[in-house]
């Protein structure tokens, strides 16, 4: 997977610097892929793997979040520090991805606010590797 390549040595050379990490991202990215939209659908790509169809999960049973709500959701899933995303996601402001964290709760329906979305996504991916591991089993079973 190119894509996770280009991430891991910019990341390394980055030393930690989340305005170095994107703007090397961003030159490597544009010479390797071309468009923006193509970043999101191989990011996308990269959490419905790693998270047992994590996006897809999302969009099908959110219809309310957008491709980018969907896309920062991942993210927080990979770990990707909130500087990093701000950089990312080209927010300028520090409380756009506060406000954006908001409109995402409300969206995926969360009224406690002691469930953070770290925590509902944390639950979501236990269950979706749950429900991969049950579907393995059977299809185990069947042969």
């Amino acid at each position: 997977m190119e894509l996770l390549r280009i991430i891991i040595d910019a990341a390394l050379l980055s030393n930690c610097r989340p305005e170095l990490l994107v703007r090397d991202l961003q030159s490597r990215l544009s010479k390797t892929i071309g468009d923006e939209g193509s970043l999101v659908k191989d990011c996308l790509l990269f959490a419905n793997v790693r998270f047992n169809g994590l996006a897809d999960y999302l969009e099908r049973h959110f219809p309310l979040l957008n491709r980018e709500e969907i896309l920062l959701c991942c993210c927080y899933c990979l770990g990707l520090p909130t500087d990093n995303l701000r950089y990312l996601l080209k927010h300028e402001n520090n409380n756009s991805l506060y406000n954006r964290n908001g409109r995402i709760r409300k969206k995926l329906g969360l009224t406690n606010q002691r469930v953070t979305i770290d925590d509902f996504l944390y639950e979501l991916t236990l269950q979706l590797e749950k429900e991969r591991v049950e579907r393995e089993y059977f299809e185990l079973r069947k042969k």
